[in-house]
């Protein structure tokens, strides 16, 4: 049998798998016979399982329990290969905040359907609305300055310290650092540079660092002047995070108020940007930051749709690998009240999810290269398993959805 691609929850194992067993039923003596399942195995089976029955499962044993807590297998565990990416419904009904996924690579049928998983609700005078993008099973939510980190797949959430700042506009974006397996939440104040409103600048930025002994924010340092921009129909547009760097799109005055990339390394704490390609303003179109097949991506959507990759980030070197016209069905998606972009598979499909929660509730793959469009129902939300009553269907409940999320057992 093929073992996932991270193996470190293999290694250095000393556990005593005496405690093993599984009871394989009573014998004639009305006693029990020991069948004791190997340690590859009994990981293989956990690594196979989702988080709310690892949950259940660590009263099995000492050892089960000792494996499932361990940090080896956590920080495995959220990118083995059996623990595949969803996406996350995020949306506010009678009161509470509600979080449910599906799986995000359906299969090719043209018409499909598949029931989302329920993993929590909240209170709705808590600030659960997430402003950036699943980062390795964890979303950052919540207004400045309170802050809340949560973890879906457990139901945990931890409270950040409020950020201290003399200026009202706050940006925040997360990030993970898979060398040291640690996340960090990344946080920088925004205003005007002068009393004229000639241009916007960031500043006072502040990073925080998930799992540390006592939680606090601390100052670091950005040599690249700048301020972040916001794009209302996409949350992917705030970051995104990719192999340890965290990516956002920003303006900088020192570089004639060009649109650019700006990427933080989490683990060095180190600030750089992107320029476009050349002869390209990215400003002109409207703009996805996504993970494309482990690298950043942007998607300019216009009378167009084009896919460029960055290549070479110390170099500043992008490719387009797609140029195609924008479906009929979706033109222009800049102005589209239905639909919005919120990844690209690893099909090469555009995957569209509903801005507000309809019924039915349907996501809609695009394939660029072939044409082609696929529909997949999501059960278990919208209609009577959710109950939403007749009276509420004329009502808009605003949907957020998030891509590439994958469960995770990170402790909050």
């Amino acid at each position: 049998m093929k073992r996932p691609r991270e193996g470190r929850i293999w290694k250095n194992r000393s556990l005593d798998t005496r405690d093993s067993s599984s009871w394989n039923g009573d014998d004639e003596d009305g006693g029990r016979n020991r069948d004791p399942i190997p340690l590859d195995l009994t990981l293989e089976i956990l690594a196979r399982l989702p988080v709310k029955s690892l949950t259940r499962f660590r009263s099995v044993s000492k050892l089960w329990a000792s494996i499932i807590h361990g940090r080896d297998f956590i920080n495995s565990f959220v990118v083995n290969p059996w623990n595949q990416p969803r996406l996350l419904f995020v949306f506010q009904y009678c009161k509470k905040w509600f979080i449910f996924s599906s799986p995000q690579n359906m299969n090719m049928e043209e018409i499909s359907s598949s029931r989302a998983t329920f993993h929590m609700s909240c209170p709705e005078d808590r600030p659960w609305f997430p402003h950036s993008g699943s980062v390795y099973g964890l979303i950052c939510c919540g207004l400045p300055p309170s802050f809340v980190v949560l973890n879906p797949s457990t139901g945990q959430s931890i409270r950040l310290p409020k950020v201290k700042s003399r200026r009202l506009g706050i940006k925040k974006y997360l990030g993970y650092d898979p060398i040291v397996h640690q996340h960090k939440v990344l946080c920088m104040s925004v205003c005007l540079s002068n009393r004229w409103g000639e241009s916007f600048v960031a500043g006072e930025f502040q990073v925080l660092t998930l799992g540390a002994r006592k939680l606090s924010w601390r100052m670091i340092e950005c040599s690249v002047p700048h301020y972040p921009e916001k794009d209302h129909y996409c949350s992917e547009y705030d970051g995104i995070c990719i192999n340890g760097v965290v990516y956002y799109q920003a303006r900088s005055q020192k570089y004639n108020g060009i649109s650019m990339i700006m990427s933080f390394d989490v683990g060095s704490e180190k600030f750089s940007f992107i320029k476009p390609p050349e002869g390209i303003d990215f400003h002109l179109f409207h703009l996805i930051l996504i993970n494309y097949k482990g690298k950043l991506a942007k998607i300019c959507c216009g009378s167009d749709i084009d896919l460029w990759v960055l290549e070479d980030a110390e170099k500043h070197e992008w490719s387009r690998k797609i140029h195609v016209p924008s479906p009929s069905w979706g033109y222009p998606i800049r102005k589209s009240i239905k639909y919005h972009i919120v990844t690209v598979n690893d099909e090469g499909e555009i995957v569209f999810a509903p801005r507000y929660l309809n019924h039915p509730l349907r996501v809609i793959y695009y394939n660029l290269e072939r044409n082609t469009v696929r529909k997949v129902e999501i059960k278990g939300i919208a209609g009577d398993e959710f109950r939403l009553q007749d009276q509420d269907k004329s009502r808009r409940f605003n949907l957020t959805t998030l891509a590439n999320h994958t469960e995770s057992m990170m402790p909050l």
